[in-house]
């Protein structure tokens, strides 16, 4: 079932690259990014790496998912702090991030890149079904900015 805005975020939890353990009861009380991604270890991160200093200067948690481990890469700048794993894929299914890719003409399963804000309040605030480049990044960079001002208003 596809998740959709002011509901709740569907639970997880997961250990991050740093062996830290992040769920969604940990994050409440703050902005949460969630960035789905296919491949760890390819340039589809690098809009991801660029938004995580403003998205932490805004206070926000942001975490790049994927169901592959990252291997040691020059490619791959994700602080491992901000890496989750989810190996079963069962978290990325509940947060709609699994779709069909086409490759060569074959419809191939796999993780759609996409991103999802959940608010401090633990609801999911918007899903972008296709975030890559660095414009998605920006308007994730600016929902975020108008989240926090509401808060603190």
């Amino acid at each position: 079932m596809p998740i959709k805005s002011r509901q709740p975020a569907p639970a997880f939890a997961l250990v991050a690259g740093d062996g830290a353990e992040i769920s969604t009861s940990g994050l409440l009380g703050t902005p949460t990014v969630l960035h789905f991604y296919p491949d760890p270890n390819r340039s589809l991160t690098y809009a991801f790496v660029e938004a995580l200093p403003k998205l932490r200067r805004l206070g926000a948690h942001a975490f790049a998912v994927s169901n592959e481990r990252v291997v040691n890469s020059t490619r791959n700048t994700i602080p491992p702090s901000h890496q989750l794993t989810d190996p079963t894929g069962e978290m990325i299914a509940a947060y709609d991030a699994m779709g069909l890719h086409q490759i060569y003409g074959q419809h191939v399963p796999g993780i759609l890149p996409s991103a999802v804000l959940i608010g401090a309040d633990g609801k999911v605030v918007l899903r972008w079904p296709r975030v890559v480049f660095r414009e998605h990044f920006a308007k994730v960079i600016e929902r975020v900015e108008r989240l926090v001002a509401r808060a603190s208003r």
